[in-house]
């Protein structure tokens, strides 16, 4: 597995899954920054949709983070993978969509 395996796999999916989130009010944007050196990430998404907000950062080596945040009680729930296998960057994006409120 390469990081490149990872984003490839985050970017298609994201790719295919943006009509469907904005057809429900979901708002996706996504940036990236390959020069990173370690401190920053190399790609995020972001997810909102009225007062929940969702981020997945993908780091160098494989290491996912996922933020949930519900801006009207301000919680904030931080999640750490380590990705070994791009395929399990569905179910993180599943649980993120399913916080923001994608149906």
């Amino acid at each position: 597995m390469t990081e490149d395996s990872n984003e490839a796999a985050l970017r298609q999916l994201i790719i295919r899954r943006r009509p469907a989130l904005n057809s429900q009010q979901v708002d996706v944007s996504a940036g990236e920054n390959p020069e990173s050196a370690g401190n920053d990430p190399i790609m995020w998404v972001d997810f909102s949709r009225d007062l929940r907000w969702g981020r997945i950062s993908l780091w160098r080596g494989g290491e996912v983070e996922l933020e949930l945040a519900d801006l009207e009680t301000g919680e904030i729930k931080p999640l750490h993978f380590t990705l070994v296998n791009p395929d399990r960057i569905i179910p993180i994006i599943d649980r993120l969509t399913a916080w923001v409120g994608a149906r």
